[in-house]
């Protein structure tokens, strides 16, 4: 489905992918450079500059086109309508389509209110607005949460990141609200844990896939695991609770779409490595593996005391989409702020890079139908997300799981790290 453009073809292609390149080149330039000239007396003035810089950017991307045709008109426009109207989103037209906590569907109808007829491109640009400033501010965000010599390159890195930037403006779509949410938890872990919790309880209640890395998160904790676990569903529980008093008849139904949702599959990952026949069938299978192995990732972690968060968190991120069978261009977002909050700046850039002309090809739709888009350019994506993952795993030195009969080896002792 052909998006309602802003600009004609061929301009509409040839802007968006010569400028999200050029972001890709800029950003590893950055990455690549060896020196880190970090001075705490300008920080605040760098950090606006950078902010300025990116929101720029992502203003421009957003007048290129209206998102994709089916996420802001079909979905965000039907779902919010039916909701400003006083509908359950959960039965009638909503449904099918309601497949999310109700946080982000009260976002689409208070944008449906501004905009209740016509002047679709006004809709799409003010749906998706929250979306690409909340991108942008990530790397101000970062700018403030590291305290290495490399925030000022990793806030610069995430402004000219041209996955996060092509999601959030040209297709539209709000995974970088719960990958922040995700970021803040995993930043404040150590330090403030329950404001941890309820930013990783913000992400669920938008999103379910940051509860995927729960486990990694708890692994870190030494005590108080429990009442962490409680205080993330208490957000989800609340938003679920609040809608419930306005529309009570659905809700379990609601809560069953949201936990048993499928997502289909499209191509990054290893989509394209099962028959087309089989469907979304093969979905579930993989998740289930694949939270299975974050689940052990989390459990190693937890008798080390030398692996990092972030470290840890990014490897079970890029092997989620590394593996998954149901990876759409979206969830590309989730990993690049964890890396560069754990200096893997570097790794961000090349995966940013290697990722673009895959991803410019979905979300400007140049090949129409995604299941026409060839495999092989999905390709260097999914084997750059596998060496990510191999290189994390080598760093982490987590090693394999033993069979019963092979020899234990030391865990690396975290004075000689």
């Amino acid at each position: 489905m052909t998006p309602l453009a802003v600009l004609a073809s061929p301009a509409r292609i040839i802007v968006p992918s010569v400028a999200l390149c050029i972001c890709a080149v800029l950003g590893l330039g950055i990455a690549l450079a060896t020196r880190d000239r970090d001075s705490p007396h300008n920080l605040l003035f760098k950090g606006v500059g950078i902010a300025l810089v990116a929101l720029a950017i992502r203003f421009g991307m957003s007048l290129v086109q209206d998102g994709g045709t089916y996420d802001i008109f079909d979905a965000y426009r039907v779902v919010g309508n039916q909701l400003r109207l006083g509908g359950d989103i959960f039965t009638g037209p909503g449904n099918g389509l309601s497949n999310y906590p109700p946080l982000i569907y009260w976002q689409w109808a208070l944008s449906a209110a501004i905009v209740p007829t016509g002047n679709p491109h006004l809709f799409a640009f003010i749906v998706r607005l929250p979306y690409w400033v909340c991108d942008a501010a990530v790397a101000p965000i970062l700018l403030a949460l590291i305290k290495g010599r490399w925030r000022v390159r990793a806030a610069w890195l995430y402004a000219l990141n041209p996955i996060t930037i092509a999601v959030a403006t040209l297709h539209g779509q709000f995974d970088v609200m719960p990958a922040l949410a995700l970021l803040l938890a995993v930043a404040w872990l150590g330090t403030r844990p329950r404001a941890a919790a309820y930013a990783l309880g913000v992400g669920v209640a938008l999103k379910t896939w940051p509860g995927y890395f729960l486990p990694v998160l708890l692994a870190w904790l030494k005590h108080g695991r429990w009442p962490f676990v409680l205080r993330v569903a208490a957000v989800p529980i609340v938003v679920f609770a609040v809608y419930a008093i306005f529309h009570p008849g659905h809700i379990v139904h609601g809560v069953l779409e949201v936990l048993l949702y499928v997502p289909h599959r499209q191509g990054f990952g290893t989509s394209r490595f099962f028959p087309e026949s089989w469907g979304s069938a093969i979905v579930p299978f993989t998740n289930v593996l694949l939270l299975a192995l974050v689940c052990w990732i989390a459990y190693q972690c937890s008798r080390r005391d030398d692996v990092r968060l972030a470290d840890a968190v990014a490897l079970a991120i890029v092997l989620v989409l590394g593996l998954s069978a149901s990876v759409s261009d979206q969830y590309l977002v989730w990993p690049f702020s964890i890396l560069l909050l754990a200096g893997r700046l570097r790794m961000a850039a090349l995966l940013a890079l290697i990722l673009t002309p895959a991803t410019l090809v979905v979300v400007l739709d140049i090949n129409g139908n995604p299941a026409d888009i060839p495999s092989w350019l999905f390709l260097p994506g999914t084997a750059a997300l596998w060496v990510s993952a191999a290189i994390l795993w080598r760093d982490t030195q987590l090693g394999f799981p033993r069979l019963p009969f092979t020899r234990s080896r030391e865990a690396r002792d975290p004075a000689a790290a």
